[in-house]
């Protein structure tokens, strides 16, 4: 009788244990769901002021890939190769070309040809992407600066794999080819300014020097050139910018306001 009433017993939770997994991944399509609906929603209240609708100030601050939402200074992207290799203006101008050539061919091509990925290749194909534009771009690096990419080191393949470069893996929904292109270059662009702003203040200060050249009789502030100078510079540097963003955004609320 016993093991009548266990067999019972397991035979009626069997239908109970199947409903609630079928509930877990009912919840967890609806959840996935709504995600993407508010990406969706998201980019449709950020329209295109070049089709001569609105556009949010919001929307507008975090479209502004060059000042207002700057990949480095303000999302905090790609910091390493800007704290410790940009020390002097000539590893910055090596890394700044770098991004440009990994960057927007890496977003572009991600967009076309990682779109039909599942969700978990995604990184993957977005990896194998950085990986083999990097070849080329590093040949180009070479061929412009000759030995002087030297100082760049390791962080050069380092950026291959950086956020700043593989960041759309993360997004499901596509951007298109146009705006894939127009985030690329605008997001390089915020890369490479802040590189060479830092590299040309660190070397200055640091060994008191522009591209090999002497400037001032010596250095200020040696301390510059170091790693821990590179921390305290993209610091203060980025305290800057996101303070000035904060009073810009905060001037234009004010003005739009009746």
């Amino acid at each position: 009788m016993d093991d009548r009433r266990k067999k019972k017993k397991r035979q009626s939770a069997e239908p109970r244990k199947k409903d609630a997994k079928l509930l877990k991944r009912a919840a967890k399509r609806e959840e996935r769901a709504e995600k993407l609906k508010n990406i969706k929603d998201a980019r449709k209240s950020g329209r295109f002021e070049r089709r001569g609708l609105s556009l949010s100030l919001e929307e507008a601050a975090r479209r502004d890939l060059i000042f207002l939402n700057n990949p480095v200074l303000v999302q905090g992207l790609a910091l390493t190769p800007l704290v410790v290799a940009a020390s002097t203006l000539r590893n910055a101008l090596v890394l700044a070309l770098m991004g440009f050539l990994l960057i927007t061919p890496v977003r572009l091509l991600g967009d076309i040809l990682a779109r039909r990925a599942p969700g978990r290749m995604r990184a993957l194909v977005y990896a194998l992407i950085s990986g083999a534009v990097y070849i080329p771009a590093l040949f180009v690096v070479n061929l412009v600066f000759g030995a002087g990419a030297v100082g760049a080191g390791i962080y050069l393949p380092v950026l291959a794999v950086d956020g700043i470069v593989l960041s759309r893996a993360e997004i499901p929904l596509r951007e298109g080819p146009l705006r894939a292109l127009e985030n690329g270059l605008k997001t390089s662009l915020g890369y490479a300014l802040a590189l060479l702003f830092t590299g040309a203040l660190r070397g200055l200060l640091g060994e008191g020097r522009l591209l090999g050249s002497g400037v001032l009789a010596a250095a200020p502030l040696p301390i510059s050139s170091t790693v821990a100078g590179g921390f305290i510079f993209a610091a203060l540097l980025a305290a800057a910018v996101q303070l000035a963003a904060a009073a810009y955004l905060k001037e234009r609320k004010g003005g739009e306001e009746p």
